[in-house]
């Protein structure tokens, strides 16, 4: 204990050994594969550990750095350095595999055998864990949807008793509604944080400049809307409210198509890298194993490779040609696979064993991310059903409640006028528009949780809901409304006031 804080005074490069605990999420899985590919080549362990530091995996890059420092530039030597360390890390999982290490390199022992094993364990361990959080995933949106079904009951409820108890408070029903707000979007909010996110955009790539030229005036346009049909005289105020989800529609379908686009290129892409780094591994140039790829086709892969060829063709270095291959496609699966592949060509590791393997791995994430998809859209039809008729119950309330409002300002108090006041229509006009727009955002990010991926896509969701629910709402009431009508016209308590003593 005394080494370790003795060591951190004169090493302040050393982790802190409070740092926050970090889990096993795709940057380690792909960490630990660059250093398989690294170990192909047959370097040094000071060598490996170098090249791994400045690759840009975060954490695990300075990590293995500041290992490299305590080695090599303060000669504790590399097989101490990362067992100190790792003595000071909190991410169990990245501490065990620095133990690992520093038993393989302390023995002399093979670091790509060793590597590779790490790698088939650690790939393993995130299927699994990812696997669990999609069953922990479809426990909690089975809770949701009964979480929902339910609120609208609790506020319909909360309405009748109010008025049975005729105070006519409206401040219960308003209470009862902030409640059921806050909590379905602390759950939702929940969910978002407990489960992985599938990233498959490459924030370098410019493929998402449609989307932010349109998403600021989509939703300046949403807001104005919203504004201005608050103000025309007789315009429900669902309609209003709900209308200005219509802008918003327009960028969600934008980001939703890139999306598409991404996922199509990672279905090429285990086939491509495959092929690309076997011929490379016979020819030994990349053009020519490039030209000789192309007479296959990949989809949407072929154009970027074809762009590929022709820089490699002009010179340009073999890693900013990945580079530039990964920022054209916008794909983040590829984006981190072509890393691997570019400096391990760099290096000279076996492109054959790499090849395979990193196929093997995007194959992988590949199934994981469908299963998840596939949940994901049973889902989403569950939540739309709910939606609806979470809407539809609120607006049959409001229009129901209304008819007694109408009915109870025409008759006397001893008739009962005294003991049940319906919720003032005033209330009901606040509650309507504010549980639809709460509802449709709440229900599109929790539907984007469930199906992963680009998260800028919820707008759309939450544009579509917001228009479902105004049309619902508005259908609803004008269905109370013609039903209650003729009672309303001929005022079905007037023998009782002519009889009345």
């Amino acid at each position: 204990m005394g080494m370790a804080l003795d060591l951190k005074k004169m090493l302040p490069f050393l982790p802190a050994s409070g740092a926050k605990s970090s889990t096993l999420d795709d940057t380690m899985v792909y960490f630990v594969t660059f250093l398989y590919s690294l170990a192909t080549a047959e370097i040094s362990p000071s060598n490996l550990l170098k090249t791994a530091g400045d690759a840009g995996y975060g954490t695990y890059s300075k990590v293995v750095t500041d290992i490299y420092n305590l080695g090599m530039k303060w000669q504790y030597g590399i097989a101490s350095a990362a067992g100190i360390i790792a003595s000071q890390l909190q991410n169990e999982d990245f501490k065990l595999f620095l133990m690992k290490l520093e038993q393989v390199v302390r023995l002399g022992d093979s670091l790509r055998d060793f590597l590779k094993s790490e790698m088939g364990a650690v790939v393993n361990a995130y299927a699994n864990a990812y696997e669990r959080s999609m069953e922990s995933l479809k426990l909690l949106l089975g809770m949701f949807s009964t979480l929902m079904s339910t609120a609208s009951f609790m506020i319909a409820a909360m309405m009748i008793m109010s008025m049975i108890g005729g105070g006519g408070d409206d401040s219960v029903i308003l209470l009862v509604t902030f409640a059921v707000i806050s909590g379905l979007s602390t759950y939702a909010l929940m969910m978002y944080m407990m489960f992985p996110k599938d990233k498959v955009f490459n924030e370098n790539s410019s493929h998402m400049a449609p989307f932010k030229r349109v998403f600021m005036p989509a939703a300046g346009a949403s807001v104005a809307i919203c504004i201005a049909l608050l103000f025309v005289p007789g315009l429900p105020r669902e309609l209003a409210v709900t209308a200005a989800g219509a802008p918003l529609i327009w960028p969600g379908f934008l980001a939703r198509r890139m999306e598409g686009k991404l996922k199509k290129l990672d279905d090429s892409y285990p086939s491509f890298i495959r092929h690309l780094t076997e011929i490379y591994s016979t020819v030994g140039s990349l053009g020519q194993a490039l030209r000789t790829v192309m007479k296959s086709d990949f989809g949407g892969l072929s154009v970027h490779a074809r762009s590929m060829l022709n820089r490699v063709q002009n010179r340009v270095a073999m890693e900013d040609a990945f580079d530039l291959f990964s920022i054209d496609t916008g794909n983040a699966l590829v984006t981190s696979s072509n890393k691997v592949v570019s400096v391990s060509m760099v290096k000279g590791g076996n492109m054959s064993a790499v090849g395979q393997e990193l196929a093997a791995l995007t194959s992988r994430f590949i199934e994981l991310r469908k299963k998840r998809q596939q949940l994901g859209k049973a889902f989403e039809s569950t939540v739309l059903i709910l939606h609806v008729l979470t809407v539809a119950v609120l607006s049959f309330m409001k229009g129901v409640f209304q008819f007694f409002s109408q009915i109870f300002t025409n008759i006397d108090a001893s008739l009962g006028a005294s003991v049940i006041q319906p919720v003032p229509p005033d209330t009901m006009n606040i509650v309507m528009p504010v549980m639809i727009v709460a509802l449709a955002c709440i229900n599109g990010l929790v539907i984007k949780v469930s199906q992963g991926g680009m998260f800028k896509t919820v707008w759309f969701n939450i544009g579509i809901l917001l228009l479902i629910g105004g049309i619902v709402s508005f259908g609803t009431q004008q269905f109370v409304g013609q039903m209650f009508g003729d009672i309303i016209g001929s005022n079905p308590f007037a023998d009782l006031e002519a009889v009345a003593p």
